[in-house]
């Protein structure tokens, strides 16, 4: 298989850009490269534009429509897929400050549930209504600060979780959400330095770095689908991410084949509650992780690219709620009814919480023994939280 890979919305690690509030990845499929076996079908798209290449942004819904037909027929005589995946940057923000300050590897106030299970889905939507921009704005900046340098942001830190603190004990929430959030914030505010802010490199955490483990699933999955081999991975060329996102391949790889060289660790790793409703997509990156390297192209170079860029722009569209090109309507039907569609957002993980819920059985069908042993875990933890003297 080859694959062509392209984004859209890249605002580098400025995640409050109103003009550019998601980051998105398309990735175009076919058993045949594009680049190779369709430079007819290219030569012909390209004299009736008049162009060098082709641009969806540039050509818009008038020049797309003088080659619809064109695409339609590339679409089907390639038999292309295309998955799209994003990155709603304002949820994000939320996502990393849960993250640096909730987890319970390292705030021993959190109830380990509360982060390791869906039951953080909830958690996250109710602090995205209580954390405004300027507070995200600081979290985001405390996340970006360079490790060594962390220290001199103490106090920063403190003052952080402090105006959250206050924040979360007059907003309109669930007592123990409320009890759950509140304790963890303290122990942060004693603790400021044991949160996870800081960074080791200002790329790790960007959305563009983030957004390309989607890709890799995504390669993973097709070739587990289809039975086939990636023998080409094509990446637009762009001058600030590119390392990053060679290295988040080459990191996966790495945990791929180490999950495959120990059945124990696997089977551990994919029971584990963190991956409910994305367990197999785990799987599937693990014994499908693809052996071809990626090779960075520039879009001018690649009929592949240019198509990823085109249906790229026919999807955010749709996303966005706005019409395109009529005449374009069967690749983006073949796209929506074939394709993946994933990401991050408070919606999508509001989604995987509730799909989540409805296979929980009801409260009145517990048992006595069920009850009370969840009343006596959450007994423990708040003896545990005690002896911390917060």
């Amino acid at each position: 298989m080859f694959f062509h890979i392209d984004e859209s919305g890249n605002s580098g690690n400025n995640l409050f850009d109103a003009n550019q509030p998601v980051l998105s990845y398309g990735v175009l499929s076919s058993r045949f490269d594009v680049d190779t076996h369709g430079t007819t079908e290219q030569a012909s798209i390209l004299q009736k534009l008049g162009e060098q290449s082709i641009h969806a942004n540039k050509l818009g819904d008038v020049g797309l429509s003088k080659i619809a037909h064109a695409l339609v027929d590339l679409h089907n005589k390639f038999d292309f897929g295309f998955d799209f995946y994003f990155v709603h940057k304002p949820s994000f923000a939320v996502v990393t400050f849960f993250n640096a300050v909730f987890d319970a590897g390292i705030n021993d106030a959190m109830k380990w549930d509360w982060y390791w299970t869906p039951i953080r889905f909830p958690l996250i939507a109710s602090l995205s209504q209580i954390l405004d921009e300027p507070l995200l704005q600081e979290s985001w900046r405390l996340c970006l600060v360079a490790q060594k340098k962390l220290d001199r942001e103490r106090d920063r830190i403190v003052d952080l979780l402090a105006n959250v603190k206050a924040r979360v004990m007059a907003a309109k929430i669930d007592d123990r959400m409320r009890e759950i959030i509140g304790d963890a914030l303290e122990f942060g505010i004693k603790n400021p330095l044991q949160m996870d802010f800081g960074i080791y490199s200002d790329t790790a955490l960007s959305p563009n770095t983030i957004g390309f483990q989607f890709v890799l699933t995504s390669i993973a999955y097709r070739q587990k689908l289809l039975r086939e081999k990636a023998l080409g991975i094509t990446v637009d060329r762009q001058t600030q991410f590119n390392v990053a996102q060679v290295g988040t391949y080459e990191m996966q790889s790495k945990i791929a084949a180490a999950f495959r060289g120990d059945g124990a660790g696997r089977d551990q790793y994919l029971a584990h509650p963190f991956l409910e409703g994305a367990r197999d997509d785990a799987a599937a990156l693990i014994e499908h992780f693809p052996e071809e390297k990626v090779t960075i192209a520039s879009s001018d170079r690649s009929f592949g690219l240019q198509l990823t860029d085109t249906y790229l722009w026919l999807i955010n569209r749709i996303m966005k709620g706005r019409d395109v090109p009529s005449s374009l309507t069967p690749i983006v039907q073949s796209i929506v009814r074939d394709g993946m569609i994933d990401g991050i957002s408070i919606a999508a993980m509001m989604g995987r919480w509730e799909a989540f819920e409805r296979r929980l059985p009801s409260v009145t069908s517990l048992s006595s023994e069920q009850m009370e042993a969840a009343r006596s875990s959450v007994e423990k933890h708040r003896e545990k939280v005690k002896t911390l003297k917060l």
